[in-house]
């Protein structure tokens, strides 16, 4: 299965931007630097990390430097929601999604335990402990392109996900990877983060090609419901200025609900079938950190 390759000691250094914490000190505690007493593991120091945070015992015995690693008083469940829709499947945006959601799951790790869930409705067993992990990733390289039920859309679809999860108010962190291109409102699902108070951010994958497609083009299609249109130069201008009045309606909509959204576009290499995974990891991992999905620890 495809598994993270870049360094772990680079991933180390990184977690997932959230607002959530837990409701009761020490409820679950995070894999981190904390406060509190309880050692939880050593790792190689790294520019930036405290000195009072470093093993000079195990410097002296050594020669090398540590940091060592304590239960932080905080805790939030992070839950990734991944579109597997058809929509998904063009321009290399699912491949990129995947290995998105694997980076986060592996990072997630560090706030508590993170839990993949698809718009499908499937959704994989809570993930911390290596082993774990291995058996996430094993469930999203195993996630089926599932359109969803007729007559549904992606926010009811998110807002039952929402529902269903046993999650205490304020501590639960949602990322939500689609390319949001359903013309229903998210109001549902907001409404659903709101009342459960989780954080949530939404990153929109969209290709260029939908962005900004050819103005040439011949005909455009809606892989969801089939539907064509004939295009011309003039069409296509106009698909344009659709799409960017159609971005800023969702980002609105998805601020004004007190949450985040971030868009990202898929680098053309992503769909090309030659293209390393390690490639695309790279490549997902520099536009989450650009986009402030993840941050620096």
């Amino acid at each position: 299965m495809p598994v993270p390759s870049l360094p772990r000691g680079l991933l180390d250094r990184y977690a997932l931007r959230t607002r959530a914490r837990g409701t009761r000190a020490g409820e679950r505690p995070a894999r981190e630097a904390g406060q509190s007493v309880e050692f939880l593991d050593y790792r190689p120091y790294q520019p930036g990390d405290e000195p009072r945070a470093v093993d000079w015992r195990a410097y002296a015995r050594s020669g090398r430097l540590y940091t060592r690693l304590y239960r932080a008083d905080r805790a939030a469940e992070v839950h990734l929601v991944l579109d597997t829709s058809p929509s998904m499947r063009l321009y290399g945006k699912g491949r990129f999604a995947e290995a998105a959601a694997r980076l986060l799951t592996h990072l997630a790790r560090y706030e508590a335990s993170g839990r993949v869930h698809l718009l499908g409705g499937d959704s994989s067993r809570p993930a911390r402990s290596d082993a774990e992990i291995r058996s996430l990733w094993g469930f999203l390289e195993r996630a089926p392109a599932t359109a969803l039920p007729e007559g549904a859309t992606l926010a009811g679809a998110l807002a039952e996900l929402i529902v269903r999860q046993p999650t205490h108010p304020g501590a639960a962190a949602a990322v939500v990877l689609s390319d949001l291109l359903d013309p229903a409102p998210l109001r549902p699902a907001l409404t659903a983060l709101r009342a459960r108070r989780v954080d949530a951010v939404f990153v929109q994958v969209l290709a260029h090609q939908e962005l900004d497609p050819d103005p040439e083009a011949a005909e455009l299609a809606d892989v969801e419901d089939g539907a064509t249109l004939e295009v011309g130069p003039e069409q296509a201008r106009a698909y344009r200025e659709a799409v960017r009045t159609f971005i800023a309606h969702v980002r609105s909509e998805i601020a004004d609900a007190g949450q985040r959204h971030v868009l990202i576009e898929v680098p053309a290499e992503v769909a090309a079938p030659g293209t390393p995974e390690r490639e695309v990891e790279r490549q997902a991992f520099q536009a989450l950190l650009r986009r402030g999905v993840i941050a620096r620890r």
